[in-house]
């Protein structure tokens, strides 16, 4: 029973660590870019940051203190269905097919440009704070 016991025992720690070398070996592999990446990289460069809702991604970029660049990568369909590249101060998630976008603070400050709004991905419709909670 000793023995019997002893050889499961042997062959659980060789089946360990098989299983340890192949996830080591596949974690050294290379991984091909993927179309978000590549896409990225061409339009804001390296050190982006991402962020996920269904199948889409909203991707940005700080390029000043306080200023970011963006885009939204829409997975379905392989390619950018977004894009902003005047620097804004923030941009996020509103809802799943909705981000918000608050522009950089312009003098005088009461001015419309500095309003927060709100882009609709699916139909790229702009709409500011007023509009949205009336």
């Amino acid at each position: 029973m000793k023995s019997f016991t002893c050889i499961i025992v042997c062959g659980l720690l060789l089946l360990s660590c098989r299983s340890a070398v192949d996830q080591s070996q596949s974690a050294h592999a290379q991984v091909e870019p993927t179309t978000m990446e590549v896409l990225a990289k061409e339009k804001l460069g390296e050190g982006f940051k991402t962020a996920s809702r269904l199948n889409r991604l909203l991707v940005w970029k700080s390029v000043a203190q306080g200023q970011v660049v963006f885009l939204v990568f829409d997975s379905e369909k392989g390619s950018i269905v977004y894009e902003e590249y005047n620097p804004v101060r923030s941009v996020s998630w509103h809802a799943d097919d909705e981000i918000k976008v608050r522009p950089y603070a312009r003098i005088p400050s009461e001015s419309p440009e500095n309003e927060e709004y709100y882009v609709n991905i699916t139909t790229n419709e702009k709409r500011t704070w007023q509009k949205v909670n009336r």
